[in-house]
């Protein structure tokens, strides 16, 4: 999703907290894992995530998604209409 964040029209700094974030998932999971006891430290790397989502939610629902307004299709040149 943090990708997704810096390629679209979004803020970087959104795009790099979605991507410390989900590299915190991955950390809190194996920081389970391997050190039971530390449950602190995992609940901590999980915090860039949430700030991330709720920030990427908020900017949704305010800003959302502009797409870049459309060139004017230029009319066609007056053409007279074929006689009979």
């Amino acid at each position: 999703m943090g990708w997704c964040a810096l390629r679209a029209a979004m803020p970087r700094a959104l795009g790099w907290i979605l991507i410390a974030g989900g590299v915190g998932y991955v950390l809190s999971a194996f920081v389970r894992y391997a050190m039971p006891g530390m449950t602190l430290a995992a609940d901590l790397l999980a915090y860039p995530a949430t700030v991330g989502e709720l920030w990427m939610v908020g900017y949704l629902l305010i800003i959302g998604i502009r797409r870049p307004a459309a060139s004017p299709v230029p009319l066609p040149a007056d053409v007279p209409a074929p006689q009979r």
